[in-house]
């Protein structure tokens, strides 16, 4: 096994690239650990008459809209401490990351915003009945899911349950959530002419829309939940207060555009796939900055998992796996990291998969997942071969799978006798970070060969079409 200077690997990457990826000065303690609060689902449209999957409630609005957070503190949260914030700017544009437009607290009560609910364009409301009503309390667990049904004023309309609206029972039913999971409202009425608000903001499904977790304050409150207020002037790298946030940007990401009842899934970002992500598919000359609290996404154009994790997510999160527990790897709708075309399989516990192979867990515990961008998974003899005996029972504060404390200043990888392999390093190295540890094995290992560098940065767009 060969040791290869971290430095000589980034200044061979970063001299091909143009552009450097660092982290902040002083800010190492926020960006190198998981955030608090990861997004980890979101929703943006329901809408589309007759479809069997909207259970009768859909006509042609988006009434089931959600965000849903995990709470990967290893600490009990207050979520009302906490508010949804939006950001609608395009990557080009000097404001993306850069302000907190809009922000809407998480609140306990009926409908947050100081809203009247009374309509003044006509509209038919319902009886109101069945409005939705957070609880007085929302302490959310360690290890803990929670979905936020963003409510827009459809939910009001008398065409739903004769005349009473929809509830969060009904929500709760259309996405087939577990009994035991918090589902709490969060206003995204933006009409005042409907009763809402028009510092909220709604899911978008065009264009590009970053959706984050802030700690509500004062501040917060007054720069962007007051009417006429301009936003939060703040970068998103060096602002700690908010805990983490994802982007979904159909011009340049998903560009099959939204789709109906289906989800994006999304996970912190562990390995610094998703800084590294925008160099490539953005081609920025200006230098991305690698924040652990920026989600990654994981899959696109998926199936509802409303309230749980899928396999995937657990790995990537350090959640302990049950035995029997499965992840079949779609390439429908797995997003990659860099180009497309690097990658060869997935690596869990030291294991390759591909494309369409399902694992299974053999026994419960942890298990690390990554990406490979090799083609062939190193051996080394000196890893552990079991896993660990002690699995944590709780989502820890530091990131999954045996995160080391401090950045090497060098990094051990394979290597053959070529010159290709000789330039491979990990993402984290680019990213500037900390990365987690392989449970067996060498783990991934990033393929940033000579031949890769030499890819012109224009071939960026690298997305698996359906």
């Amino acid at each position: 096994m060969k040791k290869i200077s971290v430095f000589l690997c980034l200044t061979l990457l970063l001299s091909a690239l143009a552009v450097t990826v660092t982290l902040p000065v002083g800010a190492e303690e926020v960006k190198g650990k998981a955030p608090d609060w990861v997004i980890t689902e979101i929703c943006n449209d329901t809408s589309g008459v007759g479809l069997g999957y909207t259970n009768g409630y859909t006509t042609g609005t988006d009434v089931f809209e959600f965000i849903e957070i995990y709470n990967n503190s290893g600490k009990t949260l207050n979520l009302y401490d906490y508010a949804v914030t939006y950001n609608g700017c395009k990557r080009s544009d000097e404001q993306f990351e850069a302000v907190i437009v809009e922000s809407t607290p998480i609140k306990a009560g009926d409908y947050l915003d100081g809203s009247t609910l009374v309509p003044t364009d006509g509209t038919a409301f319902g009886d109101l009945s069945n409005k939705p009503v957070n609880p007085a309390t929302c302490e959310v667990a360690p290890g803990e899911v929670v979905v936020l049904w963003m409510v827009f004023y459809e939910v009001y309309y008398s065409d739903y349950n004769e005349g009473k609206g929809i509830s969060i029972d009904d929500f709760r039913a259309h996405w087939n959530i577990p009994e035991d999971v918090k589902v709490i409202a969060v206003d995204s009425c933006t009409t005042p002419k409907k009763g809402g608000h028009n510092k909220n903001f709604n899911l978008k499904n065009k264009e590009v829309g970053t959706y984050g977790i802030a700690k509500q304050s004062d501040e917060l409150n007054a720069a962007s939940n007051v009417d006429g207020a301009s936003g939060l002037a703040v970068n998103y790298t060096e602002y700690d207060q908010l805990i983490c946030w994802a982007t979904m940007d159909f011009d340049n990401q998903i560009i099959d555009g939204s789709k109906p009842n289906l989800t994006y899934s999304f996970t912190w970002d562990f390995a610094g796939y998703a800084a590294v992500d925008e160099i490539y598919t953005y081609q920025l000359s200006e230098p991305y900055e690698y924040d652990a609290r920026r989600s990654y996404m994981l899959t696109l154009y998926d199936g509802p998992t409303a309230g749980r994790l899928s396999t995937l997510q657990k790995m990537t999160l350090g959640v302990p796996l049950e035995a029997g527990e499965s992840y079949e790897f779609n390439p429908n709708v797995m997003y990659y990291p860099f180009l497309e075309e690097d990658i060869y399989g997935f690596i869990i516990d030291g294991n390759m998969y591909k494309d369409s192979d399902t694992f299974t867990a053999e026994e419960a515990g942890m298990y690390t997942f990554d990406f490979s961008f090799v083609k062939e998974l190193p051996t080394n003899t000196e890893a552990p071969t079991e896993a660990p005996t002690e699995a944590p029972t709780q989502a820890p504060t530091e990131p999954a799978t045996e995160e080391q404390t401090a950045a090497p200043t060098e990094e051990t990888t394979e290597t053959s006798t070529s010159a290709t392999t000789e330039a491979s390093t990990k993402a984290e190295t680019v990213a500037g970070t900390e990365k987690p540890k392989d449970k067996k094995g060498c783990g991934a290992v990033m393929g940033f060969a000579l031949p890769l560098l030499l890819i012109p940065a224009a071939v960026v767009i690298r997305r698996r079409e359906d």
